[in-house]
């Protein structure tokens, strides 16, 4: 059992188990045959501590063998990434409300041969109009870019939903940036403000308590073949979110070349 800030207690099954439009499928990953699930996935997140990548020059080795990935918003990742002429491959996005934050950057992105990772829920009830969010109608020609699934798309945040779905798909390593947890709140840019202090404590308190448990149940469950938990690791130098393997940013980069 977990115990969620909104719901109490809860089983493990229930808080991952997709809803009844998944049908208990990822669909259209076949897209993703080209990549090379050997490669670690680099999940970027808009935690404070992104500063320290953007004043890098370069962040990384022009030639580090990664896949890029980024959460409700691919722009703040992009301007550390285009110093080596890289861009994010891969963007979770599944609410309504950062969808409609970000949607044109989506548009642009997903037009220019990004993945798009979304929720079927959200596809559907934007589809039916029983929200404010035009996302079915924005991207009804560009299907063919987007991986749909649910899986714990109820009761977990998106970037722990993100980490489970590269699991499912059969990628073997993840490294997350910009996961501080609740010290700092989110990276803001401009117009966008990606979270109030709350929220995030209250989702660094389940996932330091519960994420044993959340990923233990969804290697179970939802058959996840390669991803450990030891391979799951926070590149940074001050994070509250103790729940994953912590390397600091000059060890990545050595890793990884300077």
């Amino acid at each position: 059992m977990i115990t969620l800030p909104t719901a109490g207690k809860i089983k493990v099954y229930d808080a991952l188990r997709p809803t009844k439009n998944h049908r208990g499928r990822i669909r259209n990953n076949e897209i993703l045959d080209e990549f090379d699930k050997e490669k670690p996935v680099c999940m970027f997140l808009q935690g404070p501590s992104l500063e320290n990548w953007k004043k890098l020059d370069p962040p990384f080795n022009e030639h580090s063998d990664c896949v890029f990935a980024s959460v409700n918003n691919f722009e703040p990742v992009d301007d550390i990434l285009k110093k080596i002429n890289r861009r994010v491959e891969l963007l979770w996005c599944s609410s309504e409300v950062r969808y409609n934050q970000t949607s044109q950057n989506i548009n642009d992105f997903i037009k220019n041969d990004g993945i798009l990772f979304t929720s079927i829920t959200l596809w559907e009830n934007s589809r039916n109009r029983d929200i404010s969010c035009n996302i079915s109608e924005d991207l009804k020609n560009e299907e063919r870019n987007i991986i749909f699934s649910d899986y714990g798309i109820n009761w977990l945040n998106s970037f722990t939903s993100f980490i489970i779905v590269m699991g499912v798909l059969g990628w073997k390593k993840v490294y997350l940036f910009g996961a501080d947890g609740s010290g700092g709140g989110y990276y803001q840019e401009g117009k966008f403000d990606y979270g109030r202090h709350e929220t995030i404590s209250q989702d660094t308190n389940l996932l330091n308590r519960d994420w044993e448990e959340i990923y233990d149940g969804a290697r179970q469950y939802l058959k996840i073949p390669y991803l450990v938990p030891e391979n799951i690791i926070n590149v940074n130098n001050n994070t509250e979110l103790t729940c994953f393997n912590t390397i600091t940013e000059d060890d990545f980069r050595k890793q990884f070349g300077e």
